[in-house]
């Protein structure tokens, strides 16, 4: 299952992210995260999300940003500076990819929406209709 997710702000967009999901009733939802996307990223997504936000760390140095720094890559290990949750103004993550090779970026921590609504509407359709029968 894939989505458009974006960040919060709408600043980082990404096309097509795998998105988390379970299983009920034989139908397959997104799962969330306090009503959060939770999406998980490839690679070349993760490098598109660095672009993107390398824009974001200008920002920082301007005190205009509060949640993301920075992320980098460093072969296949993404080095995340996110300064939100540190009262010290620095938090330093290394995230690795899973064992299918998908980063979980952000996920159930950064607040990913989905940038169409009518994913999650089809899916509360799909389960009212579900619980129905």
């Amino acid at each position: 299952m894939r989505a458009t997710v974006e960040l919060l702000d709408g600043e980082v967009r990404i096309e097509d992210a795998k998105l988390l999901t379970f299983d009920l009733n034989g139908i397959t939802y997104p799962s969330l995260w306090n009503g959060w996307a939770m999406p998980i990223f490839t690679a070349g997504q993760v490098d598109e999300i660095i672009e993107q936000t390398e824009a974001s760390s200008i920002a920082r140095e301007h005190g205009e940003l509060e949640a993301l720094d920075l992320v980098e890559r460093q072969g296949a290990v993404v080095i995340i500076y996110d300064s939100y949750f540190d009262d010290d103004g620095e938090d330093l993550s290394i995230l690795a990819p899973d064992d299918d090779g998908f980063y979980w970026l952000g996920t159930a921590n950064w607040t990913w929406e989905f940038s169409d609504d009518s994913v999650i509407d089809g899916f509360v359709a799909k389960y009212r209709e579900a619980r129905a029968s």
